[in-house]
């Protein structure tokens, strides 16, 4: 049996040890610079703590810091003590959805992006947002060799398939073109938005306590998975969305092996 050169050893009952590393996209451990296909999801008002936060980064493994529902003099404090003790190491933050106050999404990505926090979790979102496009499309640029690099990272929470859809599809023109003429993108970095997709990993959320349709992950998950697949062939780049679900997830991307990613919390 082999999984992974390196990782795979024989126990004493003659059976393959396979080794955490093994587990998961190996794209994302590179796109995230992690050990193990893992992440520790946000949790509301800091309940995914600093201290969680820290520890895992220290450990080469990603989580998100819970952010909802906190003060920005609180936030800020939490980004700061993140650079100080995890300098580039993986880490990244809550961003809920806002619907009836877009003012306070607003407030939370202008702090996100004034502190070059590089990796969100997006929550509760039923469409993109201003906001949220603003994120995801701040500091695009082409890279050398033509590819579009992309600054900020979304992974998003979705719990139905036209959400999922549109996290997998780049941001609507209407959203992009309203950015650049209220002075909140360039246009360089609008020219540029129709070859990003909103995100670059999705977690499918089952019935949890979080915002959810309360729908068994044996369902949801493969559904999601089947989702990005239909919208990658007039979309090419939604084929390296990884697609995973909150709680020990299991990320996958199209036809490739070893292409999953673990989630735990909602």
């Amino acid at each position: 049996m082999t999984v992974g050169a390196g990782h795979v050893d024989e126990t004493r009952a003659g059976l393959p040890f396979i080794a955490p590393e093994a587990l998961g996209s190996a794209d994302f451990t590179a796109d995230h610079n992690v050990r193990y296909a893992y992440v520790a999801g946000s949790m509301y008002k800091a309940v995914a703590s600093e201290d969680m936060v820290v520890r895992m980064g220290r450990a080469g493994l990603l989580s998100y810091f819970g952010a909802g529902g906190l003060s920005p003099d609180r936030i800020v404090a939490a980004i700061d003590r993140f650079r100080r003790e995890l300098g580039d190491g993986p880490y990244g933050l809550n961003l809920l959805a806002s619907l009836e106050n877009p003012a306070k999404e607003k407030e939370q990505v202008d702090l996100l992006l004034q502190h070059r926090v590089r990796r969100v979790e997006a929550a509760s979102f039923l469409r993109p947002t201003p906001s949220l496009v603003r994120y995801r499309l701040s500091g695009l640029r082409v890279g050398r060799d033509g590819a579009v690099v992309i600054p900020n990272r979304v992974m998003a929470k979705v719990s139905r398939p036209e959400v999922a859809e549109c996290f997998l599809r780049p941001a609507p023109r209407v959203l992009v073109d309203a950015l650049v003429d209220a002075g909140r993108i360039t246009p360089e970095e609008a020219a540029l938005a129709d070859r990003v997709p909103l995100a670059d990993d999705l977690v499918a959320e089952a019935d949890s306590g979080g915002h959810t349709d309360q729908r068994q992950l044996v369902i949801l998950l493969p559904e999601i998975i089947r989702q990005r697949d239909r919208v990658a062939r007039d979309v090419p780049a939604a084929a390296r969305i990884r697609v995973g679900a909150a709680g020990a997830s299991v990320f996958r991307r199209r036809r490739r092996p070893r292409s999953c990613w673990a989630r735990t919390s909602s």
